[in-house]
């Protein structure tokens, strides 16, 4: 940020110019339910993907892993309701052992969901080259830490998709470097956000429109009390899309009593 301020510059520039701006977004945060939840449950969930689709995303992440039948029940209630061309992305975070992701994963393909976040435990290197080679769907994690680490996946040709995250994958630095060795074996990227604060959508917005083989950027779409309410001006979010600020360095600032008033307790106005 200070460099980009300096050289009167947007980070994208600086990290090799713009590829894209604005970045389509997908909303994450959408979690599936257990089998034996509820009817109403179920109905409470289509309602709020319908209303996810309705404020202009094109497409959202399911938090799956509550078992393969609550997983798919809550799938196809989300599919059916938004249609097939719908983008549906999953993340599993982990919790399936190597037989029931190639098992729910061939499900997955058959449901046209965009990828499978974190099929299995993140250490299981080899097992991510075992479900990749299994399944058609795209493989994604996003529990990256350092572009070593990326490169033991991708000798075992375990993803198609890598999510590092600005906030835990060494910054700003190394996760270009990961994007950049993804896209040199012909890998995507999408830069992974979950529940972060402005400065982090910010950094994570520079990096997709700086990165050629960007295909989507995550944007956690709840209440946050460090998201726009902490900004001098907003981040500007339409139809899905969010735009990369241009002014020099991440191009935002921080309003230090709205920060303050948060940190004391105070609510999100």
């Amino acid at each position: 940020d200070l460099i980009g301020k300096a050289a009167g510059k947007p980070l994208y520039q600086l990290l090799g110019g713009c590829f894209r701006n604005p970045v389509r977004v997908y909303a994450s945060g959408l979690p599936a339910l257990s089998y034996d939840q509820p009817e109403e449950a179920f109905e409470q969930l289509v309602q709020d993907a319908i209303e996810l689709k309705e404020r202009g995303y094109t497409g959202l992440k399911m938090a799956i892993g509550r078992g393969i039948k609550g997983d798919l029940k809550s799938i196809r209630a989300v599919r059916d309701a938004l249609g097939g061309d719908y983008i549906i992305y999953t993340d599993a975070a982990g919790v399936y052992d190597r037989a029931q992701a190639i098992q729910l994963g061939h499900e997955l393909q058959e449901l046209d969901c965009m990828w499978f976040e974190m099929p299995t435990a993140p250490e299981d290197v080899s097992g991510y080259g075992e479900i990749a080679r299994a399944l058609r769907i795209p493989i994604a994690l996003d529990s990256l830490t350092s572009r070593y680490e990326t490169a033991e996946f991708i000798r075992a040709g375990g993803l198609d998709v890598v999510l590092p995250d600005t906030c835990r994958a060494g910054g700003i630095t190394e996760c270009k470097r990961i994007a950049e060795m993804a896209d040199g074996f012909g890998l995507a990227f999408a830069p992974h956000i979950s529940i972060g604060s402005a400065i982090h959508f910010a950094a994570s917005a520079h990096m997709a429109t700086a990165m050629p083989n960007t295909i989507t950027s995550e944007y956690w779409f709840g209440d946050n009390p460090l998201g726009n309410c902490i900004l001098r001006e907003p981040l500007r979010l339409e139809n899905g899309y969010m735009y990369t600020p241009e002014k020099p360095g991440l191009g935002i600032d921080i309003d230090e009593t709205a920060l303050q008033r948060v940190m004391n307790g105070g609510d999100l106005k």
